[in-house]
């Protein structure tokens, strides 16, 4: 019998039953990511689905000698020592596409909420203070302003998409990876970073979390910003300096941030960020909705099974860890 570890229950029910369904499946939820906590449970465990923030280190690969899988619970893989896993011979899958709709209306939602000041209004109407409307609401309009994208990959470009063709912006993107004879052609190409951002009017972050894009937005870049332009993150916390932006958001030289992901999950109650009403803070939720959460959870329980099962999963991160197994057995399965 398999042994499944979930590290924190999966996303959406359905998931969890499609791992139990099988008869050979026996399923393990657990609430924490510690060694001490995992250690019990490692020995016989075969597979892991973590779902973010918790980690999968190479000390709990080193402590499980039957792994074979682990699943992240979404698109980043992060919180997953890829390296020590490659090494352990485990295979990494990922569940690319499942939220790209979701994340891409949650930016363009932070995107509305700060140029329309509709967190300023609500609490303004909320307090009974005056309707003043040439202090502190200074509301904008989006048509003709220019979207600096960082990252154009599938949600990047979905958010360029609907906020050019629904609101008439202007679309700059950075991408390293990106090839310019695929570029979108309503989309104009930033050589850098530092070239894109006196460019744009409104930026929005959607690239991994790497040693390159670790604090990308420090203090440096952010003052490379136009004045009141305002900065979307859901892609990943690391990515920008919150002590930075903080700073930036209190002198005016930045008008807004709209915060779905941050540098610690949970953030400390002491947070800059939380002092300061131009910014819009949400809980790490713009890739779940109803259907995305759903269509999260399945993928990820149904590239275990598969994975298990000896049938290629579908989105392998470390794929030369599969074409390892298939030279040493010869029998695993392609689809």
């Amino acid at each position: 019998m398999a042994r499944i570890l979930l590290i924190q229950h999966m996303y959406h029910p359905e998931g969890e039953a499609l791992l139990r369904a099988g008869s050979e499946m026996e399923v393990e939820v657990l609430s924490e990511d510690t060694l001490a906590a995992l250690l019990p449970q490692l020995a016989d465990a075969e597979a892991i689905i973590a779902r973010t923030p918790a980690r999968v280190g190479a000390d709990t690969i080193t402590a499980a000698p039957r792994l074979r899988v682990i699943s992240t619970s979404g698109y980043g893989t992060d919180n997953i020592d890829i390296p020590a896993a490659t090494a352990a011979g485990v295979v990494v899958v990922n569940n690319p596409g499942s939220a790209e709709n979701s994340v891409a209306e949650h930016a363009v939602a932070l995107v509305l909420g700060l140029a329309k000041k509709l967190t300023w209004s609500d609490a303004a109407v909320r307090a009974g203070r005056p309707w003043d409307f040439r202090r502190g609401f200074e509301a904008i309009e989006l048509k003709g302003r220019t979207l600096g994208v960082i990252g154009f990959g599938r949600i990047g470009r979905e958010v360029a998409r609907k906020l050019h063709e629904g609101f008439g912006m202007e679309v700059v993107a950075y991408d390293p990876l990106l090839d310019v004879a695929t570029l979108v052609p309503w989309a104009r190409r930033a050589p850098s970073v530092e070239e894109l951002l006196p460019q744009a009017d409104v930026v929005t972050i959607h690239c991994a979390l790497t040693s390159e894009t670790r604090r990308l937005f420090d203090e440096r870049r952010l003052s490379l910003m136009r004045r009141g332009a305002l900065l979307i993150n859901t892609a990943r916390g690391p990515v920008v300096d919150e002590a930075a932006l903080a700073a930036a958001l209190r002198t005016g030289a930045l008008g807004g941030a709209g915060i779905d992901v941050y540098e610690s999950e949970p953030p400390a109650a002491g947070n800059p960020l939380f002092e300061l009403d131009s910014v819009i803070l949400t809980a790490h939720t713009a890739g779940l909705t109803v259907e995305s959460a759903r269509q999260l959870a399945l993928s990820a329980a149904t590239q275990v099974l598969a994975a298990l099962d000896g049938v290629r999963p579908t989105n392998l991160v470390n794929p030369e860890v599969w074409e390892r197994r298939r030279g040493a057995a010869g029998a695993l399965v392609e689809r």
